[in-house]
């Protein structure tokens, strides 16, 4: 075997065990009809440019040739880089220390730091070349992103002229080269790419023929840290893919302390403290003690909630093996007819944002069409998806864990690999079922309904539980809670961020310029209306960011209109039932039918508490969800006889769908 055989069948075996060094393989979509498949590889070589430990060794090795080419930066920066390298290459060694006896491997300790500094500055060196000489000119616009959102609570905002140049889209990378696989095995010929995918598809029984026109994707990131490669010694490549193997199961099972010996634990966290107060605090005289853990166990991150060893394996399941786990969830705790039900309720709510399309008078006629053949085509998960009640769905994607009986970490390698099987499986597949592929929001054991961007939504199974769904409560009851919740979801498809999305889920603008202005206009008394609901903590206002709660605002009226008029289509459509279905409960027959209606949806947001993070949610807090909802409700101002310009019945009221 060649060495470049070698090298391939190292790099792909590291690979099918979720060891991504150097780069790692994704899915990407490609959409061009000269090709009859819809995905291909995507060679990312980010999953390395971010490793922690890696990340802070180069920009350090990089800033220290800048100071000593340049003058760059000042004595006290320059202590800072040598130090941020002298913390790395000591976790190093206390963690080799820790694996192999230091007595008798100290030279091969020793041997294996120098090669990763030696490493890490190759690349620095090759990174900093090759994107300083880098020229890109686009005149692709910015587009706002959420991650830079800033926000002053203390006073309330209202509509400005900005609004229509509020884009909600976040922007993709043009940084990306789509080449045949011949092309790309010419170009980085240190690796066999079609010996390379061939091993990664066999490692899930896939049988895809590779062949030199297949497509595949690089980010330019890949260009300097494949010359990067070229220039590294064998010595020192050996031991920075030691290394590199080393660390990456660190990472995996640090946090799981179950996974980790007590040792190595408090190495890592050592690390990460030290890097920590060097960033925060290198000014500062330096305190080298090291804080003692507590008696009481850390707080475990995870669904689940606790720190038992149950509490933290549930987690465990829940990153990995979350479709057995919504299988055996649905098994245990829901009737089959719960999905037949709740389907009922949907194409009623449904039907209902239809005729509500139908009536409204300042939508022109071909944004009226495509809006009713958007809603028709919504795609809806309710309950829980077939696919996850089939068990055959899962041989592939858990196979090799049969081969890992009593091995918890290489059992949690694996573990981490079953994401890649999905990607493996589109990749040149020209017959990709999207419907039936199961995604994370797909666990029906999450408290959360969604809208998705390709036109489909998913309400889980422990949604339709008390207090928000039973099925032997009366309709009024279930309409005002869950019949909400898909009617907000619902209405999501056409709320300010989502409109602009076609049936397929592509941004595509498909609104006429008239009806995006009336749009817009609309929208404005939402963004008054709430930009005037605060709460008090501590003796300070906090006010709503109405722009930024825009969208789910417009849901919560759409949705919890519809809901209302589907649960009179549903009394209309089955007349025998619905006096048995709407029967009064005893205790409460000083209200109407609708009168509960309304009550039940208020008892959804009932809430204890509120911190100051609730600034930060897309939704508004749980009280103006309510009232600012019913206040824009003239039925409700009707049957509660609430008073003209009174709180709850405003002479303004807002209203777009």
């Amino acid at each position: 075997m060649s060495d470049r055989e070698k090298f391939t069948s190292l790099l792909a075996e590291l690979h099918n065990n979720n060891i991504d060094i150097f780069f790692r393989l994704d899915s990407s979509i490609y959409d061009n009809n000269e090709i009859p498949y819809k995905y291909i590889p995507n060679i990312d070589p980010r999953a390395h440019l971010n490793d922690v430990g890696g990340y802070m060794i180069s920009s350090s090795l990089t800033n220290i040739e800048n100071f000593n080419k340049e003058s760059f930066g000042d004595s006290e920066s320059l202590k800072k880089e040598y130090k941020i390298i002298e913390i790395y290459k000591e976790y190093i060694r206390k963690v080799l220390q820790t694996l192999y006896n230091s007595n008798e491997n100290q030279n091969k300790i020793d041997a294996i730091i120098e090669s990763v500094i030696q490493v890490e500055a190759i690349f620095s060196r090759g990174f900093t070349e090759y994107f300083n000489n880098f020229e890109y000119n686009s005149s692709e616009p910015t587009y706002y992103n959420d991650d830079n959102f800033e926000y002053n609570s203390s006073e309330p905002t209202y509509y400005d002229d900005d609004y229509e140049n509020y884009d909600y889209s976040f922007e993709e990378s043009p940084f990306e080269i789509v080449t045949n696989i011949k092309s790309f095995d010419e170009k980085y010929p240190l690796i066999d790419w079609k010996l390379y995918l061939e091993k990664r598809f066999k490692f899930y029984d896939i049988e895809i023929p590779i062949n030199d026109e297949l497509l595949i994707k690089e980010f330019i990131e890949f260009e300097p840290l494949y010359k990067c490669l070229t220039e590294i010694e064998n010595e020192d490549l050996i031991n920075y893919i030691e290394w590199g193997i080393i660390e990456s199961i660190l990472n995996m099972s640090y946090s799981n302390k179950n996974l980790i010996s007590k040792e190595l634990y408090g190495i890592r966290k050592e690390f990460e403290k030290s890097l920590n107060d060097i960033e925060m605090n290198f000014e500062e005289e330096e305190d080298t003690t090291i804080e003692e853990e507590s008696n009481e166990e850390e707080y475990e991150d995870g669904y689940f909630k606790g720190n038992d060893a149950k509490t933290k394996c549930l987690n465990i399941i829940d990153s990995y093996m979350y479709i057995p786990l919504s299988k055996y969830y649905v098994e245990k705790n829901f009737p089959e007819n719960i999905k037949s039900i709740t389907k009922d309720m949907a194409e009623n709510i449904r039907n209902a944002l239809i005729n509500r399309i139908k009536k409204l008078e300042w939508l022109d006629e071909s944004t009226r069409e495509y809006a009713i053949k958007k809603v028709l085509n919504i795609k809806y998960s309710l309950v829980y998806s077939d696919y996850i009640m089939n068990i055959d769905n899962y041989y592939n994607r858990y196979k090799n864990l049969g081969n890992v009986q009593n091995n918890y970490l290489l059992t949690l390698i694996y573990l981490y690999g079953t994401y890649d099987y999905k990607n493996f499986y589109k990749i040149y597949n020209e017959n990709v079922d999207e419907s039936s592929d199961p995604i994370e929001s797909n666990k029906t054991y999450i408290l959360n309904a969604f809208y998705r961007e390709d036109n489909s939504i998913d309400i889980p199974a422990a949604v339709l539980q008390p207090p928000i769904f039973d099925e032997n409560q009366p309709d009024y009851i279930n309409y005002g809670k869950i019949g909400y919740t898909m009617g907000h979801e619902l209405n999501h498809s056409i709320d300010d961020k989502f409109k602009d999305y076609d049936i397929e889920g592509n941004y595509n603008n498909w609104w006429t310029e008239n009806d995006n202005e009336e749009f817009i206009e609309y929208s404005k008394c939402f963004i008054d209306q709430y930009s005037n609901y605060y709460v008090e903590i501590e003796g300070k206002k906090y006010y709503i960011d109405s722009m930024h709660t825009l969208g789910e605002n417009l849901a919560d009226n759409g949705g919890f209109d519809r809901s209302y008029e589907a649960w009179k289509i549903s009394m209309e459509t089955n007349p025998e039932s619905a006096e048995e279905r709407n029967k009064r409960l005893p205790g409460l027959s000083e209200y109407t039918i609708d009168q509960l209606f309304y009550i039940s949806y208020a008892q959804y947001y009932c809430t204890v508490g509120i911190n100051e993070e609730f600034i930060y949610d897309e939704h508004s807090f749980g009280r103006f969800r309510v009232n600012g909802v019913l206040s824009n409700n003239k039925h409700f101002s009707k049957i509660f006889n609430c008073p003209v310009n009174s709180p709850m019945n405003p002479e303004q009221k807002c209203s777009l769908y």
